[in-house]
């Protein structure tokens, strides 16, 4: 797994700063299970995704009851700083917000493509774990559906949900 590097703010989303860069290796120092959900947000979007908004307006709420056992993060394609504005507009306060702007993450973890027409960014869920030799290695992508119609965030209801995806599973969840 190559090195992946995005942006992030202080946890207060009212903060301007300091911007400072986070490592997908920062991520997973801890030994934890990373769980990046990606949000539909690309750079040349004028509004973000209103189904994104909505679950995330939700997992703001769960995000405590993640942080017990995962580390639990949200990563857009848009520049922090957007990022930020909106997350203090919808009155986020546990969700830990990164932007992977100016890198190729999003398109190595099959969430971009510049070669579609509807959107450029798609809604998912990658999953990291740092091994016994301390490499972190990337278990898989799920990608919600996406069409027109219905966004795939059904498996993504309750908290415990999320354990499901981790290498270790729920446990006694």
């Amino acid at each position: 797994m190559k090195s992946y590097t995005f942006t992030e703010g202080p946890s207060d989303l009212t903060q301007s700063g300091p911007i400072k860069e986070t490592t997908l290796e920062d991520l997973a120092a801890d030994g934890r299970t990373v769980l990046i959900r990606h949000y539909m947000w690309d750079p040349s979007d004028a509004e973000p995704c209103p189904h994104c908004c909505s679950a995330l307006d939700a997992w703001d709420a769960m995000a405590p009851n993640l942080a017990d056992r995962v580390t639990f993060v949200i990563v857009a394609k848009a520049e922090i700083e957007r990022f930020r504005t909106l997350g203090t507009k919808r009155n986020w306060k546990n969700l830990r917000l990164l932007s992977s702007f100016g890198s190729d993450f999003n398109r190595e973890m099959n969430v971009e493509s510049v070669a579609w027409t509807e959107v450029k960014q798609l809604p998912g869920l990658s999953v990291f774990k740092k091994d016994a030799e301390g490499v972190v290695r990337h278990f898989y992508t799920d990608l919600a559906n996406y069409d027109a119609d219905t966004i795939g965030y059904d498996f993504y209801g309750g908290y415990r949900n999320f354990f499901d995806f981790a290498p270790e599973g729920r446990g006694g969840f």
